[in-house]
């Protein structure tokens, strides 16, 4: 039965989307974006979540060219020219996972992450997802026609 919700009725401090499923009757986006997303494990119907927008963004080469340049002024200071590492440290729950997240841009590993390391490191991880991508669906038809073959050799 689908959450019933007054128009602007919000149930958390989250905002609510709330979505007509037949006439008169609401259900709250998010509440069925929390249990999908229990259940199937990713984010689904949280169109705004993190993993949604940087997927999203790394899904075409100039979405990814955007999504570096938002990375990089969203974490370099206020008049530098370049990130380093205690620029994104902030972020991390630790400094180990800084140091990892911060060596995926920082190319020449002199210790600083210009906007040009920034655009090459997420153009590169665009087209090994693309590969990644490529590769699945190659595997995916492969499997799919060793169980043909496997299906007729039992008839």
């Amino acid at each position: 039965m689908p959450l019933r919700l007054r128009p602007g009725e919000c149930h958390s401090s989250e905002p609510q989307i709330a979505m007509r499923d037949s006439p008169g009757r609401l259900c709250d986006r998010s509440a069925l974006g929390n249990v999908a997303t229990e259940i199937s494990g990713q984010s689904v119907l949280q169109t705004n979540s993190p993993y949604n927008k940087v997927t999203a963004a790394l899904a075409s080469a100039n979405k990814s060219k955007a999504l570096a340049r938002r990375l990089f002024y969203s974490f370099r200071r206020e008049g530098s020219d370049v990130v380093l590492l205690r620029d994104i440290a902030r972020f991390f729950p630790n400094e180990e996972a800084a140091e990892v997240a911060f060596a995926v841009f920082d190319r020449d590993e002199n210790g600083d992450a210009t906007r040009d390391e920034f655009d090459m490191a997420t153009i590169q991880i665009h087209r090994e997802k693309l590969a990644l991508e490529a590769s699945m669906r190659d595997l995916d038809g492969a499997v799919r026609r060793l169980d043909d073959v496997g299906f007729e050799a039992n008839i």
